[in-house]
């Protein structure tokens, strides 16, 4: 059986043979408005976009610290919980600036006390960072939850550690802070304290029985300051944060050794003690400075304590 293939050529159709297109007449198109006509007199009621500038208006109140201002909007209705560009709201703005009758005016007003900044932060951790106990205590009372962490786990008790805020983290414990609460790299707040060489707040947080960071202090001095030169990101100079660890890390072995901060207390008012015995009897003898034993002194700081005594 043959195939034939055939190839099937079409010709173009001769021009005459198009279909003639009528042109458009200028009547056939109707121009339809896409708004409603504007008059003038429309003018009259337009509103201004007031929404724009109310924020504007409290955050610069919250911020400076009007508290006409910020008592005025709150009357008005306006939204207590707008967030600027930052994700700040005027609470968050308040705190920071430590405006605190602006602070109480928010409250009061129903501002959302755990509204957080663009950052994660929330306002309690912002008091805490200034140190202000009593900007802790009216968010405390009005619902702020001392557990709330941060992106990076840091709480307000952490914050008030790393600033050395001793009666804010005394403060945040009586409100229910979790003492051994740990951050995203594991980090309680007494080893924050510690890093830093806070030493009030390393009292407030071992007479909270916070549990003793061990693994931190089986490690040999290097390693551990090491290990906590990464908190110590924000001080000035290598040498500051240097001291400051190793600070925090004799300290908190001297406690550790004497069982409780006042047990290691005592000893240290014992060694004073000694001091001052030592200087009436040698007084009382008529004997020289070069008699009093400062050598039989524990520390050696207090043997400097007993000559400065000593020699005045």
């Amino acid at each position: 059986m043959t195939l034939h293939l055939t190839h099937v050529v079409t010709l173009p159709l001769p021009l005459r043979q198009l279909p003639q297109l009528k042109p458009r007449q200028e009547e056939d198109v109707v121009m339809k408005p896409v708004t409603p006509p504007f008059r003038l007199r429309h003018l009259a009621d337009l509103k201004p976009p007031v929404t724009r500038d109310e924020p504007k208006t409290l955050w610069r109140a919250a911020r400076s610290g009007n508290v006409n201002e910020v008592k005025e909007a709150v009357a008005q209705g306006h939204s207590l919980d707008t967030r600027d560009g930052l994700g700040r709201t005027p609470l968050v703005l308040a705190v920071v600036h430590g405006r605190r009758r602006c602070v109480d005016v928010l409250l009061e007003g129903g501002a959302d006390p755990e509204a957080c900044s663009g950052h994660g932060t929330r306002p309690l951790a912002y008091a805490a960072f200034r140190g202000d106990a009593r900007l802790c205590a009216l968010l405390l009372a009005k619902g702020a939850d001392p557990n709330q962490a941060a992106a990076d786990g840091w709480t307000a008790l952490h914050v008030a550690a790393r600033q050395g805020a001793s009666d804010v983290v005394q403060l945040l414990l009586t409100g229910g802070a979790n003492r051994d609460a740990a951050t995203g790299t594991g980090r309680t707040a007494l080893v924050v304290a510690t890093a830093f060489g806070e030493l009030r707040a390393v009292r407030a947080l071992l007479n909270a029985r916070s549990a003793y960071p061990a693994a931190l202090l089986a490690l040999e001095p290097r390693d551990a300051e090491r290990a906590l030169f990464p908190l110590l990101q924000t001080v000035r100079s290598a040498a500051e944060a240097q001291t400051r660890v190793r600070r925090g890390l004799a300290t908190l072995h001297q406690v550790r050794a004497a069982g409780s901060w006042r047990r290691h207390l005592a000893s240290r008012r014992r060694d004073l003690v000694v001091i001052r015995a030592l200087q009436h009897r040698a007084a009382a003898r008529g004997r020289p400075s070069t008699s009093l034993p400062l050598d039989a002194l524990s520390d050696p700081l207090f043997r400097h304590v007993a000559g400065y005594f000593w020699g005045g």
